[in-house]
């Protein structure tokens, strides 16, 4: 069975919302905690004013430094138990199970009136896309005729700062250098193109590898 049809989501958990395939609360049935008031939200906007209750104070000069020297977050501590690179992990699964192009921020928007073209599951289909017969154009042609092994592009001299001399790889771009993935939301940055990446690393390297 060729990428990203498998089942089709046949076997996709069900939830409140499955049914309609939109987006809605994480728990519609809680009351609001309080009325929408502008006494609320004057204290809301209070408690993440510069110098309020929620400002850590960092010294927001060098943001590359922020990150890099923990000396200038001493009141804004990172987490030592969870790596910086969960941030980016858990992006390329919500690229993969959720997708709304028709909602703007330029208006207000019912939750529950919106479509999510993505299914609850993990699926990668924002690798393989559709599979080989409705996605040819992330699929290498000159291999098994197109079916099996997803393109990638060796990174010009990536192998000279190597650590074991290997090549690296990138998307498969056009001529604009935009990339050929399943969901353009997996080139917004590095980490999310290697998210997107790796799987089809493993995949190509699987089917390589597999008896003839």
């Amino acid at each position: 069975m060729g990428h990203g049809n498998a089942d089709i989501g046949e076997l996709t958990p069900r939830s409140t919302f499955y049914q309609q395939g939109r987006f809605g609360r994480l728990f519609p049935t809680l009351p609001p905690f309080a009325a929408d008031t502008p006494l609320i939200r004057d204290a809301l906007a209070e408690l993440g004013a510069p110098n309020g209750p929620m400002d850590a104070k960092d010294d927001l000069s060098d943001p590359i430094a922020l990150i890099t020297d923990p000396g200038k977050s001493l009141h804004n501590p990172n987490n030592p138990t969870m790596t910086a690179g969960f941030t980016f992990f858990g992006q390329f699964l919500d690229h993969d199970m959720t997708f709304d192009p028709t909602s703007s921020l330029a208006r207000r928007q019912d939750p529950e009136s919106i479509r999510n073209f993505r299914i609850p599951a993990f699926d990668l289909d924002s690798v393989y896309g559709g599979g080989p017969t409705a996605s040819p154009h992330l699929y290498d042609q000159s291999v098994d005729g197109g079916r099996t092994t997803l393109l990638t592009e060796e990174i010009p001299g990536s192998s000279a700062v190597s650590i074991d001399d290997s090549a690296r790889h990138d998307l498969p771009r056009n001529s604009q250098n935009v990339a050929l993935v399943g969901d353009p939301r997996n080139d917004e940055n590095r980490p999310t193109v290697g998210s997107a990446g790796g799987p089809r690393d493993d995949a190509s390297g699987t089917v390589n590898r597999r008896p003839r």
